[in-house]
């Protein structure tokens, strides 16, 4: 180390004694640092990959974030770990922050005028859109671990929504929006704890640690069918991906095996073994993308299950799994927990196109039609275009 200071102090005095000017002097040593001392270069620093990405704006909100970015009145709202409500014009300024004194770890939803979010320890909040001000707030008394949705029902003879969730001891509620009465209630005998809540149709497919699969009407509660799969996960936090398709849901087990499951009986329509899937899903195209552990991205037949393509990831990206992924025309935009954001594109080939710091991208958005907006778990903004 010693020796590579005492090098960039040589060339240092040979860049002042041929370069005078100080605007010349300070492009060389740009340079010169550039090429001498990587540990010195910024590895968290936001940097564009490709020439057809520019960062346009970056924000750090100083607080880790796990929930999905919510899009209501041309406005952004976010969720903090810690918390705190943001909501952002789309300008990036934050036009005002809510404190609910409690910890975030799910999803922010919202409807109208109102922004519904709820704290780990079942405290379930509905702040006004406008200004961030307290509507109304009830207190569950039970440990909340799954997201949180809407569901449209009928309460007090006036089509309105629902606001359901699974607590962590096996109950699901439903809770009416403008309110916050109970609508329902479903006590799952035998649930583990419920880690995620699933809209399809008009069910509620509930998820617990334990790979089990509940589904429940979203007008009454009622439990209509039950699958479990044959081998537990031994990771009671990891919340699987459920993506559907007409009468159809697919999950994954602890197996790496992929599932097609009938969503009016619970039957299994066909079952692929040996994919070696880390749960990581999503439904784009009428294809399924899916992430392998054997460091490859799968694009499969909702019908059949049949694998149409392997996409071989960077070595860069193994033990790395997607976490979100966003359809643009034909090409395809993934963001993955290192980090990064690569495209997808027709030809099937994946490109890093953006790096966010060395934490989970947990949200995408598209503004218009070139510019978007990502947020990490660290909490970090980011926003782009691609030309």
């Amino acid at each position: 180390m010693h020796f590579i200071r005492l090098i960039t102090f040589l060339i240092f005095i040979n860049l002042n004694n041929v370069f005078p000017q100080g605007a010349q002097l300070k492009l060389d040593r740009a340079a010169v640092d550039s090429l001498i001392v990587p540990e010195q270069t910024d590895s968290l620093k936001v940097r564009s990959l490709v020439p057809s990405v520019q960062i346009t704006n970056e924000m750090d909100l100083g607080d880790s974030t796990t929930s999905q970015f919510l899009a209501l009145k041309n406005n952004i709202y976010i969720a903090t770990m810690n918390g705190i409500v943001y909501c952002m014009n789309q300008e990036g300024k934050i036009n005002w922050e809510y404190h609910t004194d409690g910890k975030i770890n799910n999803s922010i939803i919202g409807s109208g005028d109102l922004v519904v979010v709820m704290t780990d320890a079942g405290d379930l909040f509905t702040v006004n859109a406008n200004n961030g001000d307290l509507v109304q707030a009830i207190g569950i008394g039970e440990h909340v671990n799954s997201n949180i949705l809407f569901t449209d029902i009928e309460y007090n003879d006036l089509k309105t929504k629902g606001i359901v969730f699974g607590t962590a001891d096996g109950n699901v509620y439903c809770y009416e929006l403008y309110s916050l009465e109970m609508v329902w209630e479903n006590n799952l005998i035998n649930a583990d704890e419920i880690s995620g809540i699933f809209l399809v149709k008009d069910k509620i497919i509930v998820q617990t640690s334990g790979d089990g699969y509940y589904c429940l009407d979203s007008e009454t509660g009622v439990l209509i069918w039950n699958w479990k799969s044959k081998k537990k996960s031994d990771n009671k936090n990891l919340q699987r991906d459920v993506v559907s398709q007409g009468n159809s849901i697919f999950i994954t087990d602890a197996e790496g095996n992929l599932y097609s499951i009938d969503l009016l009986l619970g039957t299994e329509n066909w079952t692929k073994k040996r994919m070696y899937v880390t749960g990581k899903m999503f439904l784009i195209n009428d294809e399924l993308i899916l992430h392998s552990s054997k460091n490859k991205i799968l694009l499969v037949d909702p019908k059949n299950g049949m694998t149409k393509n392997e996409i071989n990831l960077l070595d860069d990206f193994s033990n790395i799994v997607p976490t979100l992924v966003l359809e643009e025309g034909k090409k395809i935009l993934i963001g993955f927990s290192n980090g990064y954001i690569c495209e997808l594109n027709e030809k099937k080939i994946i490109e890093s196109i953006l790096f966010t710091g060395f934490s989970p991208v947990k949200s995408l958005i598209k503004q218009n039609n070139s510019s978007y907006i990502s947020v990490n778990r660290s909490g970090k903004l980011i926003e782009f275009n691609i030309n």
